[in-house]
């Protein structure tokens, strides 16, 4: 599939496992650079070991809880230095915290979710 998304800075929240790994991990296979975090840092860094090449050159590991106003701010600020403009794809459960990253503004000023 070509989602036409090479030269993409995509953030991918919840991506140590379910549907936010499965997001990430075809958004790399698509050629975007993916900026993924989730709680447990360790555990998101276990689920993308093994990524070589082209891939884990644009793939960025970032431990935040997008309940944190600051982390979330963080994640945005990594990744945008990183990758440049973002386009950020959310994947979390909890409705709150996914309201408030919605909110968030971005240096692209687009942002669209999954």
């Amino acid at each position: 599939m070509d989602l036409r998304l090479e030269g993409r800075s995509i953030v991918v929240t919840g991506a140590s496992s379910g549907i936010g790994l499965a997001a990430a991990r075809v958004l790399l296979e698509e050629h975007a650079s993916v900026t993924t975090c989730a709680r447990d840092f360790k555990r998101l860094a276990d689920a993308y070991r093994g990524l070589e090449g082209d891939q884990a050159e644009r793939l960025l590991l970032m431990r935040c809880d997008v309940r944190n106003r600051e982390e979330v701010q963080q994640l945005i600020d990594a990744a945008a230095i990183r990758f440049g403009a973002l386009m950020v794809s959310s994947t979390t459960q909890d409705k709150a915290a996914w309201e408030r990253s919605w909110k968030r503004p971005t240096r692209s000023g687009r942002m669209s979710c999954t």
